[in-house]
């Protein structure tokens, strides 16, 4: 009967260990597939992310640029006195008066607008003080409707007198709009707005970072502002009954199908106005698309940029998020069956161990059995009585004393230790006082091992009443253990160690959250020591927070016992150190787990990100400054042949009239203004691509007088100088030492607002080493120093005046003393400033004095032409050959055309084996789409290597001469006409 309760029983046991298994590998298997989830959702999470902060950048770029673009527009077309004077009594006039003003406006700034038309810039508009629209460029027949409490950029322009930029629904078009005061003689005379549609922005967009956007705006920004008539440029969207598309534009039917899958599942979204990206399948592509709000010149969302993006990224972030799943739920089921049959074969064993006390019961009564058993035990057993007599001892022990044979009845410590009284360290008496086991360890030195050490346990021996009657004493070799133990103190101090000497914070807390340790690092980032931290938790050592909301950040050490797996830190992430310094930080979080996989702690690493942030900013500056240089150098680009044509008509008018017409002057004038824009245009190439200078020997007082006389006419600044008749020349850029001396005197002048005095002397330094500690590459130098009365710069701000982008100004770029600083380090020199708030700045240049120190007067003579000759002009533009041809025709040459390298090959092959042959070739350096005069002057020399050939080019800084100095276009053909006749 008993037999049949005990295999119930176990039955019955069987039954709840099958259950439990169950249960814990269905536990498993879900905590499995909740890891892989939360894995693959901050993956595509992360990559939204990552979309997301590529659009905004995207638009961010087009923006900027198109700000940059009008603020040019505007300080060199409009802002202007011709303009002002014409538009000054607009406000005040009568209605006969002011169509008058318009009229004008448009003659002069039609030429402007059709050309802002060519670069996107859709509106020009003018308005008075009152916010009444005065001249729509883009609809010229509206005008006197009133646009204040309409158009919010328009009304805070006129009220605070400052510039506005960014999105506005205006009341005909939407666009990125750009408002500049009007202020004129120290008068307000309203405001005038260059912008830019974004259907426009879109296209822009698309053909620079070869994606697809769209764009759509509220409809009800649309029905408050948009005229109603003017409505009809906008259509309905197919993603949002709420939201509408611009007229004209049209999704493909691929993009169709995407807006219908993704239409229910984001009006939410659409109406938070908040970033957010999405994935949806259309037929054969798998897309994610990015929606990034776009807000209005008041800071409220009005609009999305939207862009879609064929990426199949996150199917297969899913594809593996389902192997992975697959794979961990195999191996947890693996581990779990492998424990089952463990656990079975234990349950056997705990089994046949009863049936082994059952028998060895039964033995125990025997002598002989218990013998037998001291007999097995390869530990030493001694029993001794309560005056620590020995009674009887096992086996190891009678081998160990051999030579104290026998053992029993004698007294342990005399036996065993050789001494006259109990030893000190031995648990026997304690045991027998207090009926309790106790234990201890010494060093047991022996002839085989000076090193070892034992374990000694005393047992007690209690009768039927509970008397204490002997005890048990066990000895157990513990020398291996011990060393084991030794071994692994040293290996932990090495981890130790190792903590502190890496390079990156390490914190480890228990499950509780309560810091364990730190490292040096960590230390250093926190603020809190070692013994200072430990036990405190987590969230009063470790305080982080998102650095661009300042809320705190989720616990690390949490979401690592939350989740059981390695995390990362969140993008934007900050250390607040006890000192209250702020760190942006990277790192990441990881259970720390025991022999049986159990989480006992968390270890945290993460380091200082600060100075990466930094330069990572820096790089989207420099990308910024890249996009306006693009801008520039192509504007530049066109006006310089524009200036040629100019520049070469006029000399030709000059020769082709009497030499004492009083147009002579005039002329001189006007070809004085032009070589001033000529050298305007050098800069723009200069800042657009920061070539090396392209140096002439020369003297520079009088770049330095015309520069800053240029910048300070019509101010109430005065400019005094000290520039002495025997001032070395210099071997320097005239274009770009121009722009340093305009960069230094605009800021002089900006900083006295009432008017003030500018000084500007020069010295020759015959010993640099005599004036300055600097070490400087040359001997001689020439010194430039100009001072002014005004604020002076702020002691904290003096050391970050030459970073890019640095400006106390609202209107300043932060460019202008960069570029002079990158100048006068080219070449070769120093720039030093000195300034005290309250006192004025002084800056100090450096400039290398020349070698070739020339007469300053010297003349050259034409003499009379005595040949007659063949030359070969080849330009890609046809006015610049047209212009050449007729100036040649004048001096008396035959004149050949070529508009290409190719051509110009061809023709002079052709001649140069024929009766007529050529006598001289100029060449343009560059050739849009064909080849070039460098390219072609090669192929020449191969026909005649006695060819002579003059190389001119609109880029007085391109690469190839460098070292050369070549004549401008328009002075070629005089550089031809001098050749032949020496």
């Amino acid at each position: 009967m008993c037999w049949v309760q005990e295999k119930e029983a176990g039955r019955s046991g069987r039954l709840k260990t099958d259950i439990a298994f169950l249960v814990i590998a269905l536990l498993s298997v879900g905590l499995a597939g909740f890891l892989n989830y939360c894995n693959f959702k901050q993956k595509r999470d992360s990559y939204y992310a990552r979309l997301q902060n590529e659009l905004s950048t995207a638009y961010r770029v087009i923006t900027f640029g198109n700000q940059e673009t009008a603020r040019i527009v505007f300080d060199a077309w409009i802002n202007k006195p011709e303009i002002l004077d014409i538009y000054k009594d607009a406000h005040s006039a009568d209605e006969a008066h002011r169509h008058a003003v318009r009229k004008q406006l448009l003659e002069k700034l039609s030429p402007l607008y059709e050309r802002l038309k060519a670069m996107d810039v859709r509106q020009l508009h003018f308005h008075l003080p009152d916010s009444e629209s005065f001249l729509r460029f883009h609809s010229p027949e509206k005008y006197g409707d009133t646009l204040k409490g309409v158009r919010y950029s328009i009304d805070k322009v006129n009220a605070e007198r400052v510039p506005v930029s960014g999105f506005e629904e205006g009341r005909i078009v939407n666009g990125f709009r750009n408002v500049f005061p009007i202020i004129y003689q120290g008068e307000h005379l309203g405001s005038v707005e260059i912008s830019m549609t974004f259907d426009d922005i879109r296209k822009r967009m698309e053909q620079q970072f070869h994606n697809r956007y769209t764009f759509i705006v509220r409809h009800r920004v649309v029905e408050e502002n948009v005229f109603d008539n003017e409505q009809k440029n906008y259509q309905p969207s197919d993603l949002s009954d709420e939201y509408l598309y611009e007229q004209g534009y049209a999704p493909d039917d691929t993009l169709k199908a995407v807006n219908a899958i993704l239409k229910p599942k984001i009006q939410e979204r659409l109406r938070s106005g908040e970033p957010f990206a999405i994935e949806a399948m259309a037929p054969g592509a798998s897309f994610i698309v990015v929606f990034s709000p776009v807000k209005n010149v008041q800071g409220k969302q009005a609009a999305y940029i939207v862009s879609y993006n064929a990426d199949e990224t996150i199917r297969g972030y899913y594809s593996e998020f389902i192997v992975t799943l697959a794979v961990s739920t195999a191996g947890i089921l693996a581990i779990i069956v492998l424990m089952y049959l463990l656990t079975n074969a234990l349950r056997h064993l705990r089994t046949e161990k009863k049936k082994l006390a059952e028998e060895a019961l039964a033995l125990r009564r025997s002598e002989r059995f218990l013998q037998d058993v001291f007999d097995a035990i390869q530990d030493g057993i001694s029993v001794l009585d309560t005056d620590l007599n020995i009674i009887k001892t096992n086996r190891w022990m009678e081998q160990v004393y051999s030579h104290q044979m026998p053992l029993a009845g004698k007294k342990c410590y005399q036996t065993y230790q050789m001494r006259q009284s109990p030893c000190p360290w031995c648990p026997g008496p304690p045991s027998i006082e207090t009926g309790e086991t106790h234990s201890t360890i010494v060093p047991y030195p022996s002839e085989d091992d000076p090193t070892g050490w034992v374990e000694l346990f005393s047992f007690p021996i209690k009768d039927e009443q509970g008397h204490v009657t002997g005890v048990i004493e066990y000895v157990k070799d513990i020398t291996d253990r011990k060393r084991a133990e030794d071994q692994l103190h040293t290996e932990r101090e090495k981890l130790f160690v190792t903590l502190r000497s890496i390079g990156d914070g390490v914190i480890t807390t228990d499950t509780e959250g309560l810091v364990a340790f730190l490292n040096g690092v960590a230390e250093h980032l926190t603020g809190w020591n070692q013994k200072e931290a430990s036990g405190r938790p987590i969230t009063e050592i470790f305080h982080i927070i998102n650095e661009e909301t300042g809320i705190a950040a989720d616990n690390p050490v949490k979401r690592v016992l939350d989740c059981g797996a390695i995390i990362g830190f969140a993008n934007h992430t900050a250390l607040i150190a006890r000192n209250r310094i702020q760190r942006s930080i990277g790192g990441s979080g990881a259970p720390i787990r025991d022999a049986k996989g159990n989480i006992v702690g968390v270890v945290l690493v993460f380091r200082d990100v600060t100075e990466q942030k930094r330069r990572e900013e820096e790089l989207l500056k420099i990308k910024k400054l890249e996009s306006v240089g693009v801008l520039a150098g192509g504007i530049a680009h066109d006006f310089n042949n524009i200036l040629t044509a100019i520049l070469g008509n006029i000399s030709l008018a000059d020769i082709y009239i009497e030499k004492d017409h009083k147009a002579h002057r005039l002329l001189k004038k006007a070809e004085d203004a032009s070589i001033q824009a000529k050298d305007l245009t050098q800069q723009l190439l200069t800042f657009s691509k920061g070539g090396d200078p392209v140096k002439e020997t020369r003297s520079i007082k009088q770049v330095i007088t015309d520069s800053a006389d240029f910048v300070l006419h019509g101010s109430n600044v005065t400019c005094r100088y000290a520039i002495p008749d025997d001032l070395w020349l210099a071997d320097i850029d005239k274009g770009q030492i121009s722009r340093v001396i305009q960069n230094i005197v605009i800021n002089a002048r900006q900083a006295m607002p009432e008017g003030g005095n500018i000084t500007i002397s020069c010295e020759n330094i015959a010993d640099i080493a005599k004036e300055t500690a600097l070490s400087l590459p040359k001997e001689k130098y020439i010194k430039i120093t100009i001072a002014d009365t005004g604020t002076g710069i702020p002691e904290k701000h003096i050391d970050k005046i030459f970073d890019p982008y640095f400006t106390t100004k609202q209107e300043g770029s932060g460019l202008g003393l960069t570029i002079t600083h990158s100048i006068i380090t080219k070449h070769d020199g120093h720039i030093a400033v000195r300034s005290k708030s309250g006192e004025g700045t002084t800056f100090t240049i450096y400039l290398p004095a020349s070698a070739k120190q020339i007469s300053r007067d010297v003349k050259v003579q034409s003499p009379g032409r005595t040949a007659h000759a063949v030359v070969l002009v080849m330009d890609d533009e046809e006015m610049i050959r047209d212009l050449a041809k007729e100036m040649l025709v004048h001096f008396g040459y035959e004149v050949l055309q070529a508009k290409d390298g190719n051509e110009a090959v061809a023709i002079f092959r052709k001649h140069y084996h024929s009766n007529h042959p050529v006598d001289i070739v100029i060449m343009d350096l560059t050739v849009r789409g064909g080849m070039g005069g460098e390219e072609a002057v090669k192929e020449i020399l191969k026909i005649d290597p006695n060819a002579r050939v003059i190389v001119s080019s609109g880029y007085a800084n391109d690469p190839v001469m460098a070292s050369h100095v070549p004549p401008a276009k328009p002075e070629a053909c005089k550089t031809v006409d001098r050749s032949k006749r020496l």
